[in-house]
C-alpha cells in the first residue's frame, strides 16, 4: 500500500485570503476600542487633589488616560500644569517628559517605587 500524499492540498484551509486577514485584525481591533467615561465632580476634585499633592512633595504618580479609544498607563512625576494648554507635563523615569490633555486623563493614584 502506497501513501498518497496531498502535500500543501491538506493546508489549504486554514491558509487566509490577505483581505479576510485584514478584516479580522481590523475586526480585533475594534473589541479592545473603549469610550471616554464621563467624571463627575466629586472625582474631578480628587484628580486636583493628588495632582497638587504630587507637584508639592514630588511624589510618583500612575496617571490612566485615554488617547486613540484606548486607555493607557503613565507612569511619572508631574513637573508643571499649564492652564493655558490645559495640559500636565509628567516626566517619566528616563527623565523624558511628556504631555497629557487633562481632559483625557481618568484616574490619577500616587505610586509607590
Amino acid at each position: 500500500m502506497t501513501i498518497r500524499d496531498r502535500g500543501i492540498m491538506k493546508f489549504m484551509p486554514a491558509l487566509l485570503p490577505p483581505e479576510f486577514r485584514a478584516m479580522l485584525r481590523e475586526a480585533e481591533n475594534e473589541l479592545d476600542n473603549v469610550d471616554m467615561p464621563l467624571l463627575d465632580e466629586q472625582h474631578l476634585e480628587h484628580l486636583n487633589q493628588v495632582i497638587c499633592e504630587s507637584m508639592e512633595y514630588a511624589m510618583s504618580v500612575r496617571i490612566v488616560y485615554h488617547e486613540n479609544k484606548r486607555n493607557n498607563l503613565a507612569v511619572g512625576t508631574i513637573h508643571y500644569v499649564d492652564p493655558i494648554k490645559k495640559a500636565i507635563r509628567i516626566v517619566d523615569k528616563y527623565h523624558e517628559w511628556f504631555e497629557l490633555k487633562l481632559e483625557n486623563i481618568i484616574d490619577i493614584s500616587l505610586h509607590d517605587e
